[in-house]
């Protein structure tokens, strides 16, 4: 009878092992791809954690704290009118005004000190200028008025001053958080790219560990 012909070279090498040194050879290969699956495991998972940190803490905290901050912007300019409607209660409404003042100060600090984009920068900068001509030019010169006994002067300021600065510091506070929604839908997006990328490398090891475990298994017996 015909002599059986010889495997490729490297199958005659791992033929000339040991049948332990041949086990020995199979383990490791799997163990290796084993390791390597876990590896991608875990690296995906270090990716999606981060990209849920990066929503939670640059975009939904500071969301919370934009509206905070948008509420109580319109709550001063409600406040404006109702000292003008009603002087012998402007100490009241003047007390609310400060304390609304300084929150929105505390919660810009804390805002400011998340991530932000260059698109963003830029949009805070413009904001927090707007947002200082619409206090030192609008709110309290109007407060101030009322409390001199100038409604008539109180009522021109508002026009004159609170509601166009009004108007242009609530534009870009909706600026602000429409680029909040926008860069959460963008590392959503990436997040899907990240999955797809794990996935395929997920299968590739699956797919080789199951040819080099049929080959090993081949080479061995």
């Amino acid at each position: 009878p015909d002599a059986p012909q010889p495997g490729p070279p490297h199958m005659n090498i791992i033929t000339n092992f040991r049948i332990g040194t041949r086990l020995a050879i199979a383990f490791a290969g799997l163990l290796a791809l084993t390791l390597l699956a876990a590896g991608a495991g875990a690296f995906g998972v270090g990716r999606v954690h981060e990209g849920l940190r990066t929503v939670y803490e640059d975009r939904a905290v500071p969301l919370g704290q934009l509206a905070e901050i948008n509420r109580r912007m319109l709550q001063n300019r409600i406040l404006v009118l109702d000292m003008i409607a009603e002087p012998g209660k402007a100490a009241e409404f003047d007390e609310t005004m400060r304390a609304n003042i300084a929150r929105i100060g505390q919660l810009w600090k804390a805002y400011s000190a998340t991530y932000l984009t260059p698109e963003e920068k830029v949009l805070a900068d413009a904001f927090i200028a707007a947002r200082g001509n619409y206090v030192g030019q609008g709110l309290q010169p109007a407060r101030d008025a009322v409390r001199a006994g100038q409604p008539d002067q109180a009522r021109r300021v508002y026009a004159e001053f609170v509601v166009p600065l009004a108007t242009q510091t609530q534009g870009l506070m909706d600026q602000l958080v429409q680029l909040q929604v926008d860069v959460a839908a963008q590392e959503y997006a990436a997040a899907g790219d990240r999955k797809a990328t794990i996935l395929a490398t997920m299968i590739t090891v699956v797919l080789t560990g199951l040819l080099l475990g049929g080959t090993l298994a081949w080479a061995i017996t």
